[in-house]
């Protein structure tokens, strides 16, 4: 596979290891504290740097501002935020064995849609999923993969990241076509995550599980020389045959993850520095070629090839004054999606071979002028997707090219220590071709936000921003046939749609969050929020033909509705921690339309959306063998809001336990051990269509070791 210059320049590393299931020791919403694993107990107050949501590791402060005239209410000045992230999640060698996936899925408001496999990681924020969720690593966007029935999207490993931060409602300016329900970011570790202050550094790790009979490794080595420093990271893993809760295996579900990140960081003087990165990822191996149903002789096993990759270079310039605070990031984006079926095309699904590559730059600066915080920027992107399947695909994917473009400017005004208005704007524009079909539009949206600070750590929010999404290239020009088997009658017909409109939507959030903290090493902490997001031309899979063969298409929809809340609360002392939070969604079609399945749904029906759930869980230190030991339930409830035709979704309740031993003579040896499902629940998820079966009883055990 042929890479760019800066591909080259920067993969230099080798990787071994993947995300595994471990035990709940996640840091959950912006300055609270969480359970964590950490020896003597819990974690210390203190706050989160929004500032990694779209910048890597910002390692130079922002003009020095007089602390009696700094905002207390704001914490959105740097960051292009306009409300609080609803999550976030930073990782530690406590904690490294639990994967991305089941990571994602326990911090409020989010969701994985079709459950933890490696094949199907769709990530739903607020009940939108898809390209509507702004997933992003380092502030890239790391575009949905999605080819007919086919879905996928790599996740970075958790031995990768040190920060995973998901905002809601389109708060976020700084990021582009997408963002209409809300964004999910991963911060990439940097090298002097190993060195603290030391010119040599890494860390080992080695695992495995017995729900997929899954083992896993990691090798990272970071070293220094001069101003300039290094990172290799490498994860590994090997999955086989799934078991489910009822007992069953999924047969053909044995897959390979191979991941890993090479980093170069240049101290170039005291105001500036270069970062040069690539990450891989990797999965390989054999499903379902639907990937949520079982194997049969019209849904034959198929051989897959899943493969992403980014190459960033980003440069940091900032000389100490208020006016320049500039960063740049150039990029290159790979994304391969390649399956085919054991038998030939036998069966309903044939080849596939779909390249979708992007490339683009994102400039940024920062200028603080009397208590006016300006962020303004602009952004470019090319995308190009082409099909390398010659033979009679079942997603044929035409040579296809997508320009975007935008510019933006918000002004973060501290009107009073305690009171914080933040303003902007941002306008989006494509131009999308396929040989002689064209498509383009644009669209300038606006932000707004109100935060107060009523009395110490507690704050209310208000919030109305937009939200907007080009039509991806796939959306606009991908069809084809499906036949009943190779040479067999054809049953069903995908015709592109080049006349797709963007989405647009209008999300109005509204909130609240305090934090307490008392004697005795007592806190508490708590936060609430409710949505509504508006969406137009919300764009679904449709039969415009009924018949045989039927035919489908992408389809506008005028107006769709979701609406919500997330409640969180963490209370911490001495003895124990205990966390839970809860998230609700639901989703109306504002218009009539007939779904994938020939069905007619009337305006006003549930929209296709995950439903409600929630976590709870109990940490307990035990400080005198350097231990701790957590319980976690994840639950959710019984979805009887769904599309006309969709049976109702159980809900369910999982309880899993966690045993991590931090040994206080070895310095940074970590030893975990767990089991999740720990009652063996036979439960399903739900992919927005479909009920996926999800994996049972699974042991587990972790041990790393940082030097």
């Amino acid at each position: 596979m042929k890479h760019s210059v800066l591909h080259r320049l920067i993969c230099i590393s080798l990787y071994t290891s993947v995300p595994f299931v471990s035990g709940y020791a996640a840091e959950s919403q912006p300055n609270k504290d969480a359970l964590d694993g950490s020896d003597n107990a819990l974690i210390k107050p203190k706050a989160v740097d929004l500032g990694n949501i779209e910048v890597v590791a910002l390692r130079k402060s922002l003009p020095k501002v007089d602390a009696k005239k700094q905002s207390m209410a704001s914490g959105t000045q740097n960051t292009g935020a306009s409300i609080p992230a609803i999550s976030t999640h930073k990782t530690s060698i406590q904690n490294l064995g639990q994967s991305t996936t089941n990571t994602l899925d326990m911090m409020p408001g989010v969701s994985i849609m079709g459950g933890a496999r490696s094949v199907t990681q769709n990530i739903s924020v607020g009940g939108l999923s898809g390209d509507r969720v702004y997933v992003a690593i380092d502030g890239i966007n790391n575009n949905f993969a999605s080819f007919g029935h086919n879905q996928t999207r790599l996740l970075p490993s958790a031995f990768l990241y040190k920060e995973v931060n998901v905002s809601q409602s389109g708060s976020n300016i700084t990021y582009g076509s997408g963002d209409l329900g809300g964004a999910v970011n991963f911060t990439t570790l940097d090298p002097e995550d190993f060195l603290d202050g030391k010119d040599f550094g890494g860390q080992l790790s080695l695992g495995g599980a017995t729900g997929d009979k899954s083992g896993n490794a990691n090798t990272a080595l970071a070293f220094k020389t001069g101003p300039v420093s290094y990172l290799f990271d490498v994860v590994g893993a090997r999955a086989n045959n799934m078991r489910l809760g009822n007992g069953e295996t999924l047969q053909n579900s044995a897959n390979n993850d191979l991941q890993y990140l090479a980093k170069v960081n240049v101290d170039i003087s005291d105001d500036q520095w270069l970062k040069l990165s690539f990450l891989s990822m990797q999965n390989v191996g054999q499903y379902p070629a639907s990937t949520n149903k079982s194997t049969s002789s019209t849904n034959p096993p198929s051989n897959f090839n899943y493969f992403q990759a980014q190459s960033m270079a980003e440069y940091q310039f900032d000389p100490g004054n208020p006016y320049v605070n500039f960063n740049a990031k150039l990029y290159y984006n790979e994304n391969h999606f390649a399956s085919n079926p054991v038998n030939n095309g036998g069966g309903f699904a044939l080849p596939q071979s779909i390249h979708v590559n992007t490339t683009g730059i994102k400039l940024l600066n920062r200028t603080t002028l009397y208590q006016q915080h300006f962020l303004y920027g602009v952004d470019y992107s090319y995308i190009n997707g082409y099909d390398t399947e010659h033979s009679n695909t079942s997603a044929n994917f035409p040579t296809a090219n997508q320009q975007q473009y935008s510019a933006y400017l918000q002004d973060s005004w501290d009107i009073l220590p305690e009171l914080n208005l933040t303003v902007g704007g941002r306008y989006n524009g494509y131009q999308s071709q396929s040989g002689s079909n064209k498509n383009s539009d644009g669209r300038f949206t606006k932000q707004a936000s109100l935060r107060y600070k009523f009395y110490k750590d507690y704050s209310v929010f208000a919030a109305y921003t937009e939200g907007f999404r080009a039509p991806s290239i796939q959306e606009l020009y991908l069809g084809g046939n499906h036949p009943t088997s190779a040479s067999g009658p054809v049953f069903l017909t995908f015709l592109p749609n080049p006349n797709l409109a963007p989405e647009y939507s209008q999300n109005k959030t509204v909130g609240i969050e305090g934090k307490q903290i008392f004697a005795n090493k007592q806190s508490i902490g708590a936060s609430a929020s409710v949505f509504l997001n508006d969406v137009k031309n919300y764009i679904l899979n449709a039969t415009v033909t009924p018949g045989f063969p039927q035919v489908n298409q992408n389809i506008n929809i005028p107006e769709a509705r979701l609406y919500g809340y997330n409640l969180y609360i963490n209370y911490q002392n001495p003895f124990f921690s205990i966390l839970s939070n809860f998230t609700y969604t639901r989703g109306t079609s504002e218009s009539a339309y007939t779904n994938e399945d020939g069905a007619s749904i009337p305006a006003g029906s549930a929209l296709p959306i995950p439903r409600a759930k929630g976590l709870v869980s109990l940490m307990v230190p035990i400080s005198l063998i350097d231990s701790n030991v957590t319980t976690t339930m994840q639950y959710a409830l019984r979805q009887n809001n769904v599309p006309a035709g969709t049976a109702e979704v159980p809900g369910y309740a999982l309880l899993n336990i966690n045993y991590t031993y931090k040994p206080r003579f070895v310095k940074g040896l970590v030893f975990s051990i767990g089991v999740n499902n720990l009652l063996d629940q036979y439960y399903q998820d739900y992919d927005g269509t479909t009920l996926v079966s999800a994996m049972g009883r699974s042991i587990y055990g972790q041990m790393t070791y940082r030097f």
